[in-house]
């Protein structure tokens, strides 16, 4: 048994491990492109095979600091695979959870995230618990809603922490192999549910 997860430990930090992880990236992109009307359920199962591979590259980077891929690019590459490559009425993020203090902490961010007043935004998931990502925390299970009515939100953007072009948010937890959420991926839109992801 040994063997076998020591043979998987070197496949995950292996070259060959993050050239299959562009390999999907591409099929999912062509997918997208080539289907003019991608369902909606398309769209969220992509972004779930996204957050498995999140969960992965994520707990590695935790123990590794050392570890020699870009989240920042795997981000801005799921949103071109998932969105279309001139989709800019996306952006992706990867915030970090720590159970002590109950905040998440954005580590990692799509390149349009740039210069965004939330580009290093941190949420207390007890001052904030109706936040999308502080309810897919909460729950264990993937979140999405319209932000302007979330309770905490307002307050977030009248102090100028969060894009105010921002109107809703897909945020999927990231658990590592115990089942212990390690962070969340979130997937935010300048388009209501009703228009944007459940397109």
């Amino acid at each position: 048994m040994s063997v076998l997860r020591n043979k998987i430990h070197r496949l995950i930090h292996s070259q060959v491990f993050y050239v299959t992880v562009i390999v999907i990236f591409t099929v999912l992109s062509l997918i997208v492109n080539i289907i003019p009307e991608t369902p909606f359920i398309i769209r969220i199962i992509s972004i779930l095979i996204i957050a498995t591979f999140a969960i992965i590259i994520t707990s590695i980077d935790i123990k590794r600091s050392t570890l020699k891929i870009d989240l920042d690019n795997l981000l801005d590459l799921m949103n071109k695979s998932i969105f279309g490559p001139d989709d800019q009425s996306y952006r992706s993020n990867i915030m970090i959870y720590s159970p002590k203090k109950n905040l998440l902490e954005m580590k990692y961010r799509c390149s349009r995230m740039k210069g965004d007043l939330d580009r290093n935004l941190d949420i207390d998931v007890n001052k904030y618990p109706d936040l999308c990502a502080s309810r897919a925390i909460i729950s264990k299970s993937p979140i999405w809603t319209n932000v302007a009515h979330v309770k905490g939100h307002k307050e977030l953007l009248d102090n100028n922490k969060v894009s105010r072009s921002m109107k809703s948010v897909f945020s999927v937890p990231i658990v590592n192999k115990n089942r212990i959420i390690i962070g969340v991926l979130n997937v935010d839109s300048n388009h209501t549910l009703n228009r944007g992801l459940t397109d």
